[in-house]
């Protein structure tokens, strides 16, 4: 219940921040973190565009937009699916991962977050989160 409180707070903020817009690119760069010792090392890059609806303002990632997830060693191409989110100076992705994904069931990116934050993740579909540090 908590996550739809913040999804649709969300969606307020980036309907009246982007609603000129009609499109805009972000660069993800996500690494986990170096400090997690015996943990499994991930890290997800690539590019993704934001869609903006011209008649809601309402955000989305572009349908087919894919990032490149690492994970142990094993590299694959993934398909972000999910709300843009834009609230003042801080920006993030709420999203689930594409079908193929699995055993990945979704992702936070969380632009420039700072270490002690750790609000980035990708989540398996058993639940366990792996933290992420991401930045543009």
């Amino acid at each position: 219940m908590k996550n739809a409180v913040v999804l649709m707070i969300g969606l307020l903020a980036a309907s009246t921040v982007m609603a000129q817009g009609t499109a805009k690119v972000v660069s993800v760069n996500c690494q986990s973190p170096s400090m997690m010792a015996g943990g499994v090392s991930a890290s997800l890059t690539g590019t993704l565009e934001i869609i903006v609806s011209p008649t809601t303002g309402m955000t989305k990632v572009r349908p087919g937009s894919e990032v490149v997830l690492s994970v142990g060693g094993e590299t694959a191409s993934v398909a972000i699916e999910g709300v843009y989110f834009v609230a003042g100076a801080r920006e993030y992705i709420n999203g689930s991962l594409d079908q193929d994904a699995v055993p990945f069931s979704s992702t936070r990116i969380d632009f420039n977050d700072s270490s002690e934050s750790q609000r980035s993740y990708i989540q398996r579909l058993n639940g366990q989160k792996i933290p992420l540090h991401c930045a543009h």
